[in-house]
């Protein structure tokens, strides 16, 4: 063997054994790869897929009813891709929900304060609620077909509208809808948080098989990572665990089934970039035992991209969809025909106001029960008592 041959063969000897030896391990991979896994700035787009590997209910008395439900809950499929444009601080979410043989989109796109929701899902809603319910509804047909391939559009101004006072707040990060300059502050930290708390488990229990990485959380696991959460996780994760009681609520559940188990199986392909994760858990009670397994396969690159928000010719507001119901009322709405009137006795009336009321509970208010008794024909009076009996 010639000189310069035994040189390189030495050379390359070398670097295999060095990189073997100052490798990372199968943990140390495993937790690089989860925290990067939420960050945007290496992974901005990132794809989840959500199925049932096993759905299974074993009941003493079977009912024929809640397993045709499960079996159609068992083939669902929740798919959604989010792609993040920091350089326009603009992120876009598709999603698509399989279930019941039909197939219902959620596509969404976000700013620092609005957010766009695309209205085909609205019209999607529309259509399974006529298919299983037997029921047409005319109304809402026409805002679908009004609103078709439009995006709703909903300022954090608006949004703040629609919450209880002080509930949106909890839901902003730094005062904004989406703060991409701090998106680790929000509900994504949960990927930081679970590497942390990975790094600190047995490294024997890290197994790696070519490009995999094979990892089981345990129950005492998932519950002492529920406590790590409560420690160090953000604040809004810990209001959030507050509010659960999962103590209590895991407590009660132990107390009150023969058995509760469950775990969380981690498989890393460092070759796809992908992490997988096999959610389990097992129920059992004297008369029902439910056993099922989530599989979310969760992917990420990183890539250029050019994300825009839909233009302002395919945008409607809250207002925009008060003048088509509007539009609606007066074109097909009981105004838009001539009915037979008659006039209610002060007797009928008060027997009506009662049918709606009981226990201090009113069921409608006064403006509702003039339009439901639209071919009545009110005197002033009997409008006043009206408006005097139901609470504004």
């Amino acid at each position: 063997m010639n000189k310069k041959k035994s040189i390189g063969l030495v050379a390359v000897s070398s670097a295999a054994l060095l990189l073997t030896g100052c490798g990372k391990s199968a943990q140390e991979t495993a937790v690089n790869f989860i925290a990067e896994q939420g960050d945007y700035n290496i992974n901005n787009v990132s794809t989840q897929e959500i199925t049932f590997e096993k759905l299974e209910l074993e009941m003493e008395e079977p009912d024929p009813q809640t397993q045709m439900i499960l079996s159609q809950v068992k083939d669902a499929k929740l798919s959604f891709v989010t792609t993040t444009d920091l350089e326009n601080d603009v992120m876009s979410a598709e999603a698509k929900l399989k279930v019941l043989g039909t197939s219902i989109p959620f596509d969404m796109y976000f700013e620092e304060d609005a957010m766009y929701f695309s209205m085909d899902t609205f019209a999607k809603a529309v259509s399974l609620f006529e298919t299983f319910s037997g029921v047409e509804d005319d109304e809402l047909n026409f805002m679908a077909e009004e609103t078709a391939g439009k995006f709703m559009t909903l300022t954090q101004k608006e949004m703040a509208e629609l919450y209880e006072e002080g509930d949106f707040d909890e839901i902003l990060t730094n005062g904004k809808l989406l703060d991409f300059d701090e998106m680790d502050e929000g509900i994504l930290a949960s990927s930081a948080l679970l590497a942390d708390y990975t790094a600190t488990l047995p490294k024997d229990s890290f197994k790696k098989d070519g490009d995999k990485i094979t990892h089981t959380y345990t129950k005492e696991e998932i519950i002492d990572f529920v406590a790590y959460l409560e420690e160090n996780g953000t604040e809004t994760i810990q209001d959030t665990l507050k509010d659960l009681e999962f103590e209590d609520m895991l407590k009660d559940l132990e107390d009150e089934l023969n058995e509760l188990d469950f775990s969380m199986d981690l498989v890393v392909d460092t070759k796809a970039n992908s992490a997988t994760y096999f959610y389990n858990i097992l129920l059992e009670d004297d008369e029902t035992s439910l056993e099922a397994q989530v599989k979310l396969v969760s992917t990420g690159s990183k890539e250029d991209v050019d994300v825009k928000v839909p233009a302002k010719k395919k945008r409607i507001t809250l207002d925009d969809l008060d003048k088509l119901e509007a539009e609606y009322d007066e074109k097909y709405g009981y105004d838009a025909y001539d009915y037979d009137t008659y006039e209610m006795t002060d007797k009928e009336l008060e027997e009506e106001l009662a049918y709606w009321k009981e226990d201090d509970e009113y069921y409608m208010t006064a403006e509702e029960f003039i339009e439901f008794y639209y071919d009545a024909d009110f005197t002033d009076a009997q409008k006043k008592r009206i408006e005097e009996f139901f609470p504004e």
